[in-house]
């Protein structure tokens, strides 16, 4: 897989909690609409859970499939470990992660 194709998985991590909750309210209504009010809490209630088994083994299998950043290779060809990778992070990136942690605590505040 090509590295610049890696970013569009990626896409749908800042919005985890969004598609959770529309597949959420779609398993529930899809469950209620085929087997009824008391097959839902009968055995229903399961089905979620074997939604849930495979959209982890999707996820799984597409991490799996995916290359790593060719700087991560870099570095763990080269076994170069850096001392403090979170401050390196913030002293030279402080600005971008300024501006995702907005980001986040505003589509927080949706919710």
């Amino acid at each position: 897989m090509h590295h610049q194709t890696v970013g569009i998985f990626w896409i749908f991590n800042s919005n985890d909690l969004a598609f959770g909750i529309i597949g959420l309210s779609n398993t529930l209504y899809i469950n209620t609409a085929i087997i009824g009010t008391e097959g839902l809490f009968a055995y229903g209630w399961r089905y979620p859970f074997f939604v849930a088994t495979i959209i982890v083994v999707v996820g799984v299998t597409m991490k799996y499939l995916s290359e790593e950043i060719p700087i991560y290779k870099s570095y763990t060809y080269k076994k170069e470990v850096l001392d403090s990778p979170i401050i390196r992070a913030f002293k030279k990136a402080w600005k971008q992660i300024l501006i995702i942690l907005i980001i986040q605590i505003g589509q927080a505040a949706v919710w």
